[in-house]
């Protein structure tokens, strides 16, 4: 296979000083790609937002999130390496942005907004974490080109090479390994169509519902994908500290999520009938 053989180079175009790299090509893609859904969805919302008000929005949440996924990675995954090599910190073309610091960052000033603003936290965060998903998705294809977030050896028709400048020391003899970005980035992609169709559809709808959802499912995806990551440190069960903060939104969001739906209501229906006998 094509993927099993090509050694993808970080570097996409140089024209002198200025380099352009595959990573950052990507990421502008994702924003791109995330502010016309954003756009798209406006006639689907409650009026929350303007057209020129979603713009600021989108445009400083954007900024937020880059600053706080930048800090995420730089304090809870190489903090000793940007310690000694502190002009790293600035070099995001050779990635470290973390999804997690990404969104706290982004509903650090979503939440600051909405206050100053007077807005509905919840409207607001409903319409932007429904193209969330799509930009992690083709974000996550820049990790190629990095060499980077792939998982343990494998020989399936999928698995893809890392040169051995990029690979860990006991498995330099290895050449194929999980594309673990790439599986990500698909289950990404089918959490943003899911959410996508229930913003539109507003059926049992309610405010927070966008948010609560993608936090339930990408938990889910995150904590599936990290078992697939040769850069996640186990601290117990298996588990590595990112799992462990899945586990602890998953419980929050269904906890949010459960008291709405149906089944609930027929649970509390049938609690309430043996209580009375």
């Amino acid at each position: 296979m094509f993927w099993q053989t090509f050694d993808p180079q970080a570097l996409l175009i140089k024209f002198g000083p200025i380099q352009i790299y595959w990573y950052g090509l990507f990421l502008a893609l994702a924003v791109l790609s995330a502010a016309l859904v954003i756009r798209f969805l406006l006639k689907y919302q409650n009026g929350t937002l303007t057209k020129n008000e979603a713009s600021d929005v989108v445009f400083f949440t954007i900024i937020c999130g880059f600053i706080g996924a930048r800090l995420w990675h730089i304090l809870f995954y190489n903090f000793s390496y940007f310690w000694k090599n502190p002009l790293e910190i600035f070099q995001v073309w050779h990635g470290g942005l973390a999804i997690m610091g990404g969104v706290l960052g982004g509903l650090i000033f979503l939440f600051i907004y909405s206050r100053k603003k007077k807005k509905s936290i919840f409207d607001l965060v409903d319409l932007l974490f429904v193209a969330l998903p799509l930009a992690q998705a083709i974000g996550r294809v820049g990790n190629y080109f990095n060499q980077e977030l792939f998982g343990p050896a494998c020989n399936y028709a999928w698995c893809i090479f890392i040169a051995p400048l990029n690979r860990p020391n006991e498995l330099l003899s290895v050449k194929l390994f999980h594309p673990t970005f790439f599986y990500e980035a698909i289950l990404d992609l089918l959490l943003f169509v899911w959410l996508f169709i229930i913003y539109i559809k507003k059926k049992d709808y309610f405010s927070g519902q966008i948010f609560w959802l993608y936090l339930l499912g990408y938990s889910i995806i995150r904590f599936i994908t990290e078992f697939f990551r040769l850069d996640a440190g186990r601290v117990g069960w298996n588990l590595n500290w990112v799992q462990f903060f899945c586990l602890l939104i998953l419980i929050l969001a269904l906890f949010k999520l459960l008291p709405r739906t149906k089944l609930w209501f027929i649970m509390k229906r049938l609690f309430s009938r043996k209580l009375r006998k």
